[in-house]
């Protein structure tokens, strides 16, 4: 006999019930990050049905739009299994055991400072008794002082510049969660404060808010559907927008206009991120009793990558944090690049008395060899895409990554208004056939569906996000920068591999006006400028340039036009004052600007306000509605009223 079998009368066989789970979500949105549209908790043997539809809008455009963007929706599900180890190793465990199994769950009260005086994202790292500390909360008498406090929290999302109680000088955005952050898009009520705060103790710890410790899984499955489906792998790192708290206060800024790449995200490698989860999953595989808070394993456990994750989670909790940036469709100047060079195989020269010589077998070896170096240098790295690469072979999907159940995508077109009547509106005013433009697209997919059964507990969620179809004018243009007839594409040089990508590829601007011998600044001192033909910004597949071309801006619709809002003109070069105020609409002059380049093929949202008329990071200026036509069969009965017996 071949083991033990369960009788068939002691079977779960529970009569299964459809529920109807149609519902909404919307928000206003950024171009370029990723949001949590919808995710509900599924557990085994449920089954999920359905269609989605997508309605997206926008403040009004300054002038007509002559391209458009992509709505992109990505849905998967993220098993329990990856994030809790004990769900997949399949040990025995008695039933008082199993009762004492506890999730993961993330505080972000912890990690309030004790002094009120430094960002709550600096404590990170600074050890167990810093981190575990609480925040004790100074004495107030005033009820209605602190009131007004606290109505304070919940109608901004900046730093206020005094605090409306006096000596009481709080980290005033920390203690509320931040409007249109990870947090709120997953359902973290925006602007709720902890209790303690509404009820304005002397000091409390962290442990006495069970309301303000939150399951992770939503957050694991946002981080995992992002890794695997939508950043792009030939980049080492990827980012995720600052809270507008952090950034207002790096920038000294609150009104946070025209913000640069680099200041509005936080830098971060994903396989760390991936590392910390896996750190997780084997810490509950020893141990399914979990520390009460997620920060106590991190702080008992954690390395400097799970501290990172910890920054991550924080960041999520302030208004507009927390979200992945996305890249842009893939084009001719997205395709691979590959931050750093292919790797090379050597072919050893033998020194003879005839002179130097090359066995032809060996060069045939070493060309195999390099012929497998190109595959996995364009393979991404991942096991899975070194097996496509390599061998072919599609690998099954394993436990550690969500399976993916469908993606929809819209282009959105947007629409140009004409003006019919002369207006007025203050100091401003609009004449008969003036053009302005919005976006206001709604789709339903064609009612395509989605069906899915989960074999095991887990997390299905819907990430969507607007990435616009840009055009190009600070380019060389490859045919005008080859100056000799050796250096054209001949057939004898077909399947090369790769070539360095030039900087002229995609701006001939400078990347620093303070020049030697500059007129503007003739104060003495010796500068040096960057050619850019003799920087490199990556690599790609060898004569590129020729397989595919792009859409080009000339005139007054090119680099700060006057017309430039009638397109989406993506800027590798952009100009900014020393107080980070982009230049959109002012002449450029040297003195007073700065330059910053940005070769990354992610999405900077602040990069794309130029057609509007507020340019905040605290203003989307889209509007997003996801709409969801679900059902689940489960075996949770249809009755709504209590069975009540005799």
């Amino acid at each position: 006999m071949a083991g033990y079998r369960i009788p068939s009368d002691y079977q779960n066989d529970k009569p299964l019930a459809v529920h109807n789970w149609n519902t909404s979500s919307s928000g206003p949105i950024h171009c370029g990050l990723a949001y949590v549209a919808h995710h509900r908790h599924l557990n085994a043997k449920e089954r999920i049905r359905g269609s989605i539809a997508n309605l997206i809008q926008s403040e009004p455009i300054q002038g007509p739009l002559m391209n458009g963007f992509k709505l992109v929706t990505i849905a998967t599900f993220t098993p329990d299994s990856i994030l809790y180890g004990w769900l997949r190793h399949g040990k025995r465990y008695s039933t008082e055991e199993i009762k004492t199994f506890t999730r993961y769950c993330f505080c972000p009260y912890e990690y309030w400072p004790a002094d009120g005086g430094e960002s709550f994202l600096e404590l990170i790292g600074y050890g167990s008794s810093a981190l575990q500390a609480g925040f004790p909360l100074p004495e107030v008498s005033d009820v209605a002082d602190f009131s007004s406090y606290l109505y304070a929290l919940w109608t901004s999302d900046v730093p206020l510049t005094e605090s409306p109680v006096a000596g009481v000088d709080l980290v005033n955005r920390n203690c509320h969660v931040g409007r249109g952050g990870l947090w709120d898009w997953l359902g973290v009520a925006a602007g709720s404060v902890p209790p303690v705060v509404a009820a304005f103790p002397s000091a409390v710890g962290p442990g006495l808010l069970p309301s303000w410790r939150w399951r992770i899984e939503p957050a694991i499955a946002y981080f995992l559907t992002y890794y695997y489906y939508i950043l792009n792998v030939q980049e080492t790192d990827a980012y995720y927008s600052k809270s507008a708290y952090v950034l207002a206060k790096e920038l000294k800024d609150s009104s946070l206009a025209g913000v640069r790449f680099d200041e509005l995200y936080q830098k971060f490698d994903p396989n760390n991120f991936l590392d910390a989860i896996h750190d997780l999953g084997n810490f509950s595989y020893k141990s399914p009793n979990l520390p009460t808070e997620l920060a106590e394993y991190m702080v008992t456990y954690g390395t400097s990558e799970n501290y990172s994750f910890l920054r991550w989670l924080l960041h999520g909790a302030g208004a507009h944090g927390g979200l992945f940036a996305v890249p842009y469709s893939p084009d001719f100047f997205n395709n691979i690049i590959n931050i750093g060079e292919s790797p090379t195989t050597t072919i050893p020269v033998e020194t003879t008395p005839d002179g130097d010589s090359v066995a032809v077998p060996q060069i045939r070896l070493q060309t195999k060899i390099q012929n497998m170096l190109d595959r996995l240098f364009v393979s991404g790295g991942r096991p899975e895409d070194i097996f496509r690469t390599l061998w072919g072979a599609k690998s099954d999907v394993n436990v550690d990554k969500p399976d993916f159940l469908g993606v929809w995508q819209t282009y959105i077109d947007p629409m140009n208004v004409v003006s019919t009547a002369v207006g007025a509106n203050g100091a401003e005013s609009s004449s008969i056939g003036q053009m302005a433009g919005r976006v206001d697209k709604f789709s339903n997919f064609g009612n395509r569906k989605i069906d899915y059964y989960a074999s095991q507990p887990g997390t299905v969620i819907f990430v969507t996000f607007l990435v616009p179809s840009a055009s190009y004018s600070q380019g060389l243009h490859p045919d005008l920068f080859c100056d000799d007839f050796i250096g054209d594409f001949n057939p004898e040089l077909n399947g090369i591999g790769f070539q360095s990508v030039p900087r002229w590829r995609y701006t001939m601007m400078p990347n620093s006006f303070e020049m030697e011998n500059n007129p503007f600044l003739d104060d003495g001192v010796s500068r040096t400028g960057s050619d850019p033909n003799m920087s490199v910004v990556g690599d790609t597949v060898a004569w590129d340039w020729l397989r595919t071309d792009y859409p080009r801006l000339h005139g007054e619709f090119a680099q700060n036009g006057n017309m430039q809002f009638w397109v989406l003109a993506r800027h590798f070069t952009e100009a900014y004052t020393f107080e980070g105020t982009p230049a959109y609409d002012e002449e450029i002059v040297p003195v007073g600007y700065e330059l910053s380049d940005n070769f990354s093929t992610y999405v900077n949202p602040m990069a794309w306000q130029y057609m509007f008329v507020d340019r905040s990071y605290l203003k989307a200026n889209f509007t997003y509605s996801f709409y969801a036509d679900l059902t689940v069969t489960s075996e949770v009965s249809k009755n709504w009223m209590p069975y009540l017996g005799r």
